[in-house]
C-alpha cells in the first residue's frame, strides 16, 4: 500500500505534492529529497495560534526562535561511542522477533490491526545504524533505511516543518476523558526521529537524511496551534518543554519528563550534526527546565514523578527511565549535579524486580518480617524469629516500601518466606552489587590521608572474588566510574591506580564530584 505524505493547510491534511513550504516537495516524488539542504530561518507563529507564555509574535525575534525561556548556559559537549545517547554498544539480532510488516518496518497492533508507530521506528532504526557501524553488514543499515523511508514517506508537514503522525487513538493516564485522537503527534517522537534522521546522515552523508533532519527540527520551532500541530511550549516559570503529548491548550498538555528527555537527546544529536545555534540554544534551554524542576522530579524515598502536568508517579519501568537519562544528561552537559541526581533517585526507589533469585545473607540474632499491603501501604502482620547461627535465604524483590526502607520479598531458605525483610548492614543483606548506576565516565574524588581502603569484587552471581588493601599515604584523587548498594551500604566503583576495578564504601572518600 502506498504511503502519502501529507501537509497540514489551514487545519487540512492534504498530499505533499501540492505543499510549496520549504521542507515540502515541489513535486510529487519522494526522491525529490536528494536536493542539496538550504539555510532556513523558523517561520513566524501563524495567524490565530494558541497565546503562551514566551511565545513571539510576528517574525522571528529571539536567537533565531518564535519563543523566548530561562537558559543557564548548559553545553553540548561532544562524545563518542556508547556514551552517545541511544547506543548500546550491542549489535541487534538479525531476525526480529519484534511486531514487524512485510517491508521489514516495525509496527504496533492495536485492536487487531496493525498501526505504524514513530517512537518504535526510530528506535529500531537506531539500533540497526548502530549495528551496521559496528559490523559493516550492509543488512543492518538496509533494515534502518526501511525505518527511515516509512517515516519520511508519512510525515505531514505543516508550517514547512515535518511532524510524524500517530494514526490511532491513545488515552492518557487510563482517563477516557483525555485521548490522543489520530493522527497526533509526540515531542518524544519527533526528538527520537530527529536524533535517527541526524545520525543517517552522519553515518550516510547523504543529503536528503540531512534534509529530513533539517525539517524534523523545524517541527520543534512551531508555537502552540490549536489548528496544526505542535509540541513545544514555554511554561508561565518561561521554561521551555518539549512535549510528548501535546493534549489541548498548552495549559492543559502532558509535560512528561521522559519524553522531553528523549527529546532533549534528538536536540543534542542534532547540533552535532549541523552546529545550528538554534537548536543550541533549545537544547539548553530544555535542560534548564529539568535543572529548575530537579525538586518536582524526584521525591525523596519514593519513586519519581512521570508528569508534572498530573503529578503522576512513574512506575517501576520509568523511575529507573529517568536515572537513566540524567546519566546520560550528565555526560553531554558535564555536569555532576545530574549524575547525583540519577544516584540519588536509584537509591529512593530501586528497580524492584531481580533477575534471577539473589542470596541474602542473615545474621545471627533477630529478625523481624512484615506483611504489607502494596495498595495501601498498611503493614498487615509481623513475624519475630531467632537465628542461633547465621544462615542464608533468597530472594526476588528488593524494594523500598511506602513510608520505610529498603525491603527484602524473602523466598525460600528463610523461616519468613513470603514476608518482608529489611535491608540491614550486617544483619541482612542480598550478597553482591545491587542497583548499580553506570556512569560510564570517570568522576573525581579522594582518599584521605591515613585510610586504609578495602576494595571489593564480585561475580554476576554475588560472590566475592578478590579483596585488595590500600592505604594512602597522603590525601590522593582517584577517578570513579560507578555507584551501588553492596551488603547495604554504598559503593563507588574506583576506576583508577591500586583500587581500579574494586568497589569501596562511599562514604570513606572524600570530594566526590
Amino acid at each position: 500500500m502506498a504511503r502519502t505524505a501529507r501537509v497540514v493547510l489551514a487545519g487540512l491534511v492534504v498530499p505533499v505534492s501540492l505543499a510549496l513550504a520549504g521542507c515540502g516537495l515541489t513535486g510529487g516524488s519522494t526522491e525529490a529529497l536528494a536536493a542539496d539542504p538550504q539555510a532556513r530561518s523558523a517561520r513566524a507563529p501563524v495567524a490565530g495560534s494558541v497565546s503562551v507564555s514566551g511565545s513571539v509574535s510576528g517574525s522571528v525575534a529571539w536567537h533565531g526562535l518564535p519563543f523566548r525561556f530561562t537558559r543557564e548556559g548548559y553545553g553540548a559537549r561532544e562524545l563518542s561511542g556508547t556514551q552517545r545517547p541511544f547506543r548500546t554498544g550491542k549489535v541487534t539480532p538479525r531476525v526480529d522477533r519484534g511486531i514487524h510488516d512485510s517491508h521489514g518496518v516495525r509496527m504496533v497492533v492495536i485492536a487487531g490491526r496493525q498501526y505504524d508507530h514513530p517512537n518504535f521506528q526510530a528506535n529500531y532504526g537506531l539500533e540497526n545504524l548502530e549495528s551496521y557501524e559496528l559490523t559493516g553488514d550492509r543488512f543492518y543499515l538496509d533494515r534502518a533505511l526501511a525505518q527511515a523511508r516509512r517515516l519520511r514517506d508519512r510525515r505531514v508537514v505543516s508550517g514547512g516543518a515535518w511532524f510524524h503522525p500517530y494514526d490511532f487513538d491513545f488515552t492518557l493516564h487510563r482517563n477516557s476523558a483525555e485521548k490522543m485522537r489520530g493522527p497526533w503527534y509526540s515531542g518524544l517522537a519527533q526528538g527520537k526521529v530527529l536524533a535517527f534522521f541526524s545520525e543517517l546522515a552522519r553515518v550516510t552523508g547523504k543529503a536528503r537524511w540531512r534534509k529530513a533532519a533539517d525539517c524534523t527540527f523545524d517541527s520543534f520551532l512551531q508555537p502552540p496551534d490549536a489548528r496544526a500541530p505542535w509540541v513545544t511550549l514555554v511554561d508561565r516559570n518561561r521554561l521551555l518543554w518539549l512535549v510528548e503529548y501535546p493534549y489541548g491548550t498548552p495549559e492543559q498538555a502532558d509535560r512528561v519528563f521522559n519524553g522531553h528527555l528523549s527529546a532533549v537527546f534528538g536536540l543534542w544529536d542534532y547540533y552535532q550534526l549541523t552546529r545550528d545555534r538554534r537548536a543550541l540554544t533549545m537544547y539548553d534551554g530544555a535542560v534548564t527546565t529539568i535543572h529548575r524542576y530537579r525538586a518536582s522530579l524526584r521525591v525523596r524515598g519514593g519513586s519519581s514523578i512521570y508528569c508534572l502536568t498530573h503529578h503522576s508517579v512513574a512506575s517501576s519501568g520509568y523511575h529507573r527511565m529517568h536515572s537513566r537519562q540524567l546519566v546520560q544528561l550528565s555526560l553531554m552537559t558535564r555536569r555532576s549535579e545530574f549524575a547525583h541526581l540519577a544516584e540519588a533517585m536509584v537509591g529512593d526507589s530501586p528497580y524492584p524486580i531481580l533477575g534471577r533469585p539473589r542470596v541474602v545473607d542473615l545474621a545471627a540474632g533477630w529478625h523481624v518480617g512484615y506483611r504489607y499491603d502494596a495498595t495501601t501501604g498498611r503493614v498487615t502482620g509481623t513475624r519475630t524469629i531467632t537465628l542461633k547461627q547465621a544462615t542464608t535465604a533468597t530472594t526476588v524483590r528488593r524494594m523500598r516500601l511506602r513510608g520505610r526502607g529498603i525491603y527484602y520479598r524473602m523466598g525460600t531458605g528463610s523461616p519468613l518466606v513470603g514476608m518482608w525483610l529489611p535491608e540491614q548492614a550486617g544483619l541482612s543483606m542480598i550478597r553482591g552489587v545491587m542497583s548499580p548506576v553506570d556512569f560510564r565516565t570517570d568522576r573525581r574524588a579522594e582518599l584521605v590521608a591515613g585510610r586504609t581502603y578495602t576494595g571489593l569484587k564480585y561475580d554476576g552471581t554475588g560472590n566475592r572474588t578478590a579483596t585488595v588493601e590500600v592505604t594512602a599515604r597522603t590525601n590522593a584523587a582517584v577517578t570513579y566510574d560507578a555507584a551501588a548498594w553492596i551488603r547495604g551500604v554504598p559503593h563507588l566503583r574506583i576506576s583508577s591506580g591500586r583500587l581500579g576495578g574494586y568497589w569501596v564504601v562511599q562514604n570513606q572518600l572524600t570530594n566526590v564530584a
